[in-house]
């Protein structure tokens, strides 16, 4: 019977599922060649079972309303429609034992090959500031010496005659601190 298949079938299409987002947490460059053609094939039968309970809500397990048609023409319609679904449940039946046999494919080649899943490694975020910290000293700008030789040469005066003594316009540009 399709019905209870069919719940065989939702509880199948949700672990699927959860694999595919198991796998897809992993970054692509640390996946095997293996594990996304594993990936690609539950991914292609996670589409056909979704189209296989798609149908039998559809053509199926479809809920019509009461039939008000009474009489040999009521009696050929029901008769008719139940021949119809028969026909549905019996290609609907098929293609789940079809994805059926699909499924159990699949597992047993993963199981063969022994594909394993690495866990995913997560990227180390550095504090740009941190970097500031383990600066050499003598890459730092404006400290003890250098510092002092710059300023004293940008406040010395031109000359030391105080007849030519002239004020400077010195621009600092940067952060202060």
């Amino acid at each position: 019977p399709p019905k209870p298949t069919i719940k065989i079938m939702l509880t199948e299409l949700e672990s699927m599922n959860a694999a595919l987002v198991k796998i897809d947490e992993v970054p692509q460059d640390q996946l095997d060649r293996q594990d996304k053609l594993w990936a690609d094939d539950v991914r292609d039968l996670s589409y056909k079972i979704e189209d296989v309970v798609d149908k039998f809500l559809v053509h199926v397990d479809r809920i019509q309303p009461g039939d008000t048609t009474n009489g040999f023409k009521g009696l050929m319609k029901r008769t008719a429609e139940l021949f119809k679904k028969g026909k549905d449940r019996n290609r609907i039946g098929h293609a789940m034992k079809g994805i059926q046999e699909e499924l159990h494919k699949v597992a047993a080649r993963r199981d063969r090959n022994k594909v394993v899943v690495p866990n995913p490694t997560e990227p180390i975020a550095i504090d740009p500031c941190l970097r500031a910290l383990y600066t050499e000293a003598t890459e730092l700008v404006g400290i003890y010496g250098k510092r002092d030789q710059e300023l004293m040469s940008l406040l010395s005066l031109e000359s030391d005659d105080a007849s030519n003594k002239r004020l400077k316009k010195v621009s600092i540009v940067g952060f202060g601190g």
